[in-house]
């Protein structure tokens, strides 16, 4: 019981002087079958794992960190109208991570999201929407615009 006792203060001893470590050990704790489960589903094309392994690559959450990998996952499940992913494709497109920075594909992605988002997540889509714009010329603008209505109209056919 004494050693018991001892073990779990040293446990909490760490997770405090360390919590970045702790909490860096917890969120890379996909483990291999999860991740092949995901993979095998994405390349089936599900949108929804396609979303969640473009999320593990970015975070290098049980694969090896790759924004060129989460941009090319997160794009196939934004195609395929996964909001989320969307709304992810184009923060990494106005960051320039994992792609080369283009304002019109970001806005493109993120006035799809929005779109698409209600609520909370709606106003942070349409917030990064809105911030991208802000650095777009008037010409940039209305080719982001055409671009996702041709998107929407392609998709509702």
């Amino acid at each position: 019981m004494q050693y018991r006792c001892i073990l779990l203060f040293l446990i909490t001893l760490i997770s405090v002087i360390c919590p970045k470590t702790v909490a860096e050990q917890q969120k890379k704790q996909e483990t291999p079958a999860a991740i092949t489960i995901l993979l095998r589903t994405a390349q089936q094309g599900n949108a929804e794992s396609q979303a969640k392994l473009a999320q593990a690559y970015l975070e290098g959450r049980g694969v090896q960190q790759s924004d060129l990998e989460a941009a090319k996952w997160y794009r196939k499940a934004a195609e395929q109208g996964n909001a989320d992913a969307q709304s992810n494709l184009g923060v990494m497109y106005a960051q320039g991570k994992g792609v080369t920075q283009d304002y019109i594909q970001a806005h493109l992605w993120l006035n799809l999201s929005a779109a698409g988002l209600k609520g909370e997540e709606w106003e942070k889509a349409a917030k990064a929407r809105d911030a991208v714009a802000s650095k777009m010329t008037a010409q940039q603008l209305a080719e982001a615009q055409r671009l996702a209505r041709e998107w929407q109209s392609k998709r509702a056919k």
